[in-house]
């Protein structure tokens, strides 16, 4: 007499069969986007390199692979500016050390916008920064602040070894 494992091996395949499945692909969440708006930026000057401005939506022309592309919108207007204020402080210039920082001093408090953002770097042979990536105008000024009360070490600066 033998042992019948054909009704029960059934019921365990429809069982599993029936059971949910999940697989660590099926549980991860997938997202799709229809991209309706794409930024152009364009900046636009002539022969000699100067900035236009003002330019109207007429004068443009978009083109995707050689067809033309209809825009929706057309804002002209400033884009951010993202820099380095590089300020040489070395022992050549501890007597025009007031024309080398008043210029910082001004971008920071008058010139620089709420959406710029700068870094201060100060250089004889080498650099250091003052102050990283900012938008802060206040922690600018600030480090132009320091480096006024702070004499200069070395009697040379050489610009090339400082970006080096």
């Amino acid at each position: 007499m033998g042992i019948r494992f054909g009704p029960v091996l059934l019921l365990a395949l429809i069982l599993i069969l029936m059971s949910p499945v999940h697989s660590a692909q099926q549980d991860a969440p997938s997202f799709r986007v229809d991209v309706d708006l794409v930024r152009v930026p364009v900046t636009v000057v002539d022969k000699d390199g100067r900035l236009y401005g003002e330019l109207e939506r007429g004068a443009f022309t978009v083109l995707e692979d050689g067809v033309e592309r209809e825009f929706v919108t057309f804002s002209g207007g400033e884009s951010p500016l993202t820099l380095v204020v590089l300020l040489e402080h070395s022992r050549v210039v501890r007597y025009l050390l007031g024309e080398v920082l008043r210029p910082a001093a001004i971008f920071a408090t008058q010139i620089m916008r709420r959406w710029d953002y700068a870094a201060l770097v100060a250089f004889d042979n080498r650099p250091r920064v003052l102050s990283d990536f900012t938008a802060n105008r206040q922690q600018l000024l600030s480090s132009v602040q320091r480096l006024a009360h702070s004499p200069p070490m070395l009697g040379e600066s050489n610009l090339f070894d400082a970006l080096r």
